[in-house]
């Protein structure tokens, strides 16, 4: 069975440009409508054989620092727990950082949150289990700048006009990750 995490929506005024004449700022990033939503594809398995089912986490959050704004979507499932949330929320959420800080790390706070998290959660799989963990988590920033990442079978759908976009695909050996997505040109 597959899950699915998907975002349903994300508005943007008119796909903006970024290009500012006479010294003239850009729209501020929170004037720019952005909805969301998420569907769960349910999953009636029980996992590790307790008899107790298991929830997935969903996440979002928005902080607005001055002139920056951040969104974090995530959904986790109860092996990755929240630990992907505290760190994001530990590094850009409780530090406000300036907007270079963010452009600069957050697609490498990003993975290290994914590369943590994987590890704790194999280290407390039980030997007789098969490694199997899932999530997907996208961090928006501004409105333009879109990082993600994902594990297992969750998947990332961004909309725009009615186009949906799926921005996470099954992972193939050899191929390069791409944790950073620009959403639009």
């Amino acid at each position: 069975m597959e899950q699915a995490f998907k975002l349903r929506k994300f508005r943007f005024g008119d796909g903006g440009s970024k290009k500012r004449e006479n010294g003239v700022k850009k729209k501020p990033s929170w004037m720019m409508p952005i909805s969301h939503g998420y569907h769960v594809v349910e999953n009636k398995s029980v996992r590790g054989g307790s008899g107790e089912p298991d929830f997935d986490t969903v996440v979002v959050q928005r902080e607005q620092f001055d002139e920056l704004e951040l969104w974090f979507f995530g959904v986790f499932d109860p092996r990755i727990g929240d630990g992907v949330t505290k760190y994001i929320q530990s590094h850009f959420f409780d530090k406000k950082p300036k907007q270079s800080q963010i452009n600069k790390k957050t697609k490498e706070t990003m993975k290290k949150a994914y590369l943590g998290a994987r590890a704790k959660a194999r280290e407390a799989q039980k030997e007789d289990e098969t490694f199997q963990t899932e999530s997907a988590s996208a961090m928006l920033i501004n409105g333009e700048k879109l990082v993600m990442a994902n594990l297992g079978g969750y998947r990332a759908v961004v909309c725009r006009n009615g186009v949906a976009h799926q921005l996470s695909s099954k992972h193939h050996g050899g191929a390069r990750r791409h944790w950073t997505r620009r959403l639009f040109p």
